[in-house]
């Protein structure tokens, strides 16, 4: 069975100061811990590393596939999957955090005539469940790794605290009446992909 990789890898910008003063240095956070869930990552199906020095979190994912062939043909993986994944994040004692950028990598084939969507979610709990949404979609008959950034990303601010979540959900999908087999996957055929997730910091109150 084909795995799929990957790789939260944190990055981050601070808030505050002006272009004409050195920028300060950006306090340290760390992943805590993690959750996820969904019909692409069912419990027990995925595997998982986090960095020694806590700022990359590796997935390896067994059923984050969509495939879609023509009626005659079987698939072994059904033309939607989705999968969230829930961050913690250590954060330094003042110190509130948001979504700024995230990077979806992966491949898609739909040379066989159906066209894909991937639609990502990025949700920050508390402030009213305020979120932003990602839709892209994949045309007809194409075979390629694919790079989607979201950039600039308006989400609330965490609550000012030190361990907070931060959730990323993917769904990936195909449809239409193919005359071949298509796929869409949260990887790539060298299966080196990130999904990038870089936040903005700011102090409490600011």
């Amino acid at each position: 069975m084909k795995k799929v990789f990957l790789a939260i890898a944190i990055g981050a910008s601070l808030i505050g100061g002006s272009a004409a003063q050195a920028q300060p240095q950006i306090p340290q956070v760390k992943i805590s811990g993690f959750a996820y869930g969904g019909s692409g990552c069912p419990s027990n199906s995925v595997g998982s590393l986090i960095s020694s020095d806590n700022q990359t979190l590796e997935l390896l994912f067994d059923k984050f596939q969509a495939n879609l062939a023509k009626p005659q043909q079987p698939t072994q993986f059904p033309p939607q999957a989705s999968c969230s994944v829930s961050v913690k994040l250590r954060l330094p004692q003042g110190f509130t955090a948001s979504f700024y950028r995230v990077e979806h990598r992966g491949y898609a084939n739909t040379k066989g005539g159906a066209t894909g969507q991937l639609r990502a979610r990025y949700y920050i709990p508390g402030a009213g469940g305020f979120d932003a949404n990602r839709n892209y979609i994949f045309k007809k008959n194409l075979e390629r790794d694919y790079t989607i950034v979201h950039d600039n990303i308006a989400t609330a601010w965490t609550q000012c605290g030190l361990e907070v979540p931060l959730t990323v959900t993917t769904r990936i999908g195909l449809q239409g009446n193919p005359t071949g087999q298509n796929a869409l996957t949260v990887d790539s055929q060298s299966q080196k992909v990130q999904t990038t997730v870089y936040y903005r910091l700011k102090r409490c109150g600011t």
